[in-house]
């Protein structure tokens, strides 16, 4: 049986697994969560309103690992992991605060109150260690760590400079601690360029024994290296030959 990584929607927590899995998927690797975005509906719950906006986005509360989405994702994961390897993918705070606030008021806030706007990074950064941490304890092989607004089209060259260099960077270097090797982190390659070209980061290159899919090439360096992040986990199944490994200066 090959691993093979497959979208895992329709998980009972505490059920027979073994009973919910198609005959049809040959696979040991489930990624978690298959939709939405739990890290934000956790800050809505914690936080106990339903809209936020620049009022009451600096008042975030700490997840709550008992309720919820999150508290979901945990179970199905600590369940699965007996048995197979699990991902679980990591929304980055700009997403975050996108989804919370929408993308227009994030520039606002981030115009305006700069100060403010990364005290709030900070808050959700040690929520996501916790939640990192606590996927790692429940068994997640890989974390799949990505910003879907942190990007050069998105936010430009100054923005995006300022918060690869004054978060991006750190987080990630503070993650790569908290994971010790116990699992991989595997990066977004928007946000693994915005590293290499500002100098905060280098890649050393791993020759396969074999050609194999991008996922399995994951798979033999789980546990043996910190970061990877050259591809898109989305597009997994691209043959390759060599996996560049990603090393923080």
């Amino acid at each position: 049986m090959g691993d093979k990584f497959i979208n895992y929607s329709d998980y009972a927590c505490c059920g027979k697994h073994s009973d919910m899995v198609s005959k049809e998927h040959q696979s040991k690797v489930y990624v978690l969560p298959s939709i939405g975005f739990v890290e934000v509906e956790a800050f809505k719950i914690s936080s106990g309103v339903e809209k936020l906006d620049l009022n009451n986005i600096a008042k975030l509360s700490n997840f709550n690992f008992e309720e919820g989405s999150i508290y979901s994702v945990l179970r199905q994961c600590k369940d699965l992991s007996t048995d197979y390897k699990v991902m679980i993918k990591v929304n980055g705070p700009l997403t975050i605060i996108s989804e919370l606030i929408g993308l227009n008021k994030l520039f606002l806030f981030w115009k305006k109150a700069p100060d403010e706007f990364y005290n709030v990074l900070k808050r959700i950064e040690n929520n996501l260690s916790s939640y990192i941490n606590e996927c790692i304890n429940y068994g997640a092989s890989i974390i799949s760590y990505g910003d879907a607004i942190c990007s050069r089209d998105i936010l430009g060259p100054r923005h995006l400079q300022d918060i690869t260099t004054n978060f991006t960077y750190p987080f990630l270097k503070s993650i790569e601690t908290i994971i010790n090797k116990r699992a991989l982190l595997h990066i977004c390659p928007k946000l693994s360029g915005a590293l290499k070209h500002l100098d905060l980061a280098s890649t050393r290159i791993i020759n396969l024994n074999k050609k194999m899919s991008y996922e399995d090439a994951c798979l033999y360096v789980n546990e043996l290296e910190a970061i990877v992040g050259s591809k898109c986990i989305e597009y997994r199944d691209i043959q390759v030959k060599k996996l560049e490994i990603l090393n923080l200066k």
